[in-house]
């Protein structure tokens, strides 16, 4: 009988050693805790959403609320996101010639690279709005006219479909 509970004292014993190994294992693999547990607190749906839009090239009027901030405009893909920023981004080089201008949208064209459509990809993480306006505690709105925005779908806190106010 005492042989029992020695056996019972080790095996626990083991069990416990191997639990504690695998926990300080799952706490040193940062990649693993980033996408398990800063995921956790991002809408799913919000970022299906943007995988949506992403995939299919379409555009959605969307309303997010961001730490008391209203920000609403148009979802758009990351492509379109892409392409409008590098030629915003670009256009004020034309003073120095298109070759520098084109450089620069090169640059810029450059942070977006191709996907492979039947790849797997991650969870996105950011969200692409055209024609935004972010309403603060009174019903003004910045900027006047509409502009091209991007922000972490982990900082959303909430959001409805179509735009607050009158779009352009």
């Amino acid at each position: 009988m005492s042989n029992d509970i020695s056996n019972e004292s080790s095996e626990s014993s083991e069990s416990s050693e191997s639990e504690v190994a695998s926990v300080a294992d799952f706490f040193n693999n940062q990649e693993f805790l980033k996408r398990e547990w800063d995921g956790r607190q991002t809408d799913w749906l919000l970022q299906w959403l943007c995988q949506f839009i992403n995939k299919n090239g379409l555009e959605v009027g969307v309303t997010l609320t961001i730490g008391g901030m209203l920000v609403t405009g148009t979802l758009i893909s990351h492509d379109k996101y892409f392409e409008q920023f590098s030629k915003d981004f670009s256009d004020p080089f034309a003073v120095s010639g298109t070759e520098v201008q084109e450089q620069m949208r090169s640059i810029i064209l450059g942070f977006n690279p191709a996907v492979d459509p039947d790849e797997q990809l991650p969870a996105l993480q950011y969200i692409h709005l055209k024609n935004a306006r972010t309403y603060m505690s009174s019903s003004d709105h910045l900027p006047t006219k509409g502009t091209l925005w991007r922000g972490k779908i982990a900082a959303v806190d909430g959001f409805t479909l179509g735009f607050l106010g009158k779009v352009d």
